[in-house]
């Protein structure tokens, strides 16, 4: 799935100490018996989650305070190239996984139970999923037959397109736990993409005239 790439920082801290430097430690580590190690997603507990070669090929996982879980391994996700983006404070993974059919699809795995979501809408050949927050919300990513990049929101079941306005592509990336949304946008496939962290609004999946989350 082809992807145009913006990294957004926010400090939370930001808005009382406008203009302070902010200082960092920085840790690198590459997981046992890898070469690639990639990280995509983190949650309160400290536990990581991404993709790494340590198993042949690329495979997502879990560090859970430096114990190191192949997520999967003699399953679907062991068997196919894997990449985990988004763990929250349940334990709950998600990310994507391609089949033998070359196609991407979204999996969440909740209590060693690993569930294949992927998007219903028309002309979608491939499903990717990003991120989840606590109340069980997963926002993705969808790709048309014109590899034209789409946004989801999903929940029990329930779909709800989610295209920045005037978008070419939208990606989003993260969601809080009040339902606030980021991620990217572009216009034209050439061109870099734009931060989208105004989509402050919960999804509804009932008939509602609003959220007052």
């Amino acid at each position: 799935m082809k992807r145009l790439f913006v990294i957004t920082l926010f400090c939370v801290a930001y808005c009382g100490f406008a203009g302070a430097q902010g200082s960092y430690s920085y840790r690198t580590f590459e997981n046992p018996g890898a070469t690639v190690t990639l990280v995509f997603g983190l949650n309160t507990r400290g536990e990581l989650v991404g993709g790494d070669n340590s198993i042949p090929g690329r495979h997502a996982f879990l560090l859970n305070h430096e114990s190191l879980i192949s997520l999967d391994a003699s399953g679907t996700l062991g068997t196919h190239l894997s990449f985990a983006r988004g763990v929250n404070d349940q334990g709950d993974v998600v990310g994507a996984y391609f089949d033998d059919d070359g196609n991407e699809h979204g999996f969440l795995l909740k209590k060693d139970v690993l569930t294949t979501i992927d998007v219903p809408f028309s002309g979608s050949v491939g499903t990717q999923l990003n991120a989840i927050n606590n109340s069980g919300v997963i926002v993705g990513t969808w790709v048309d037959d014109a590899f034209t990049a789409h946004g989801f929101v999903y929940q029990n079941g329930n779909f709800a397109h989610l295209d920045y306005p005037g978008a070419l592509d939208t990606f989003p990336s993260g969601i809080s736990a009040r339902g606030e949304i980021v991620g990217n946008w572009d216009t034209d496939q050439s061109t870099i993409g734009h931060g989208l962290p105004d989509l402050s609004r919960p999804v509804c999946f009932h008939r509602c005239t609003g959220c007052s989350r």
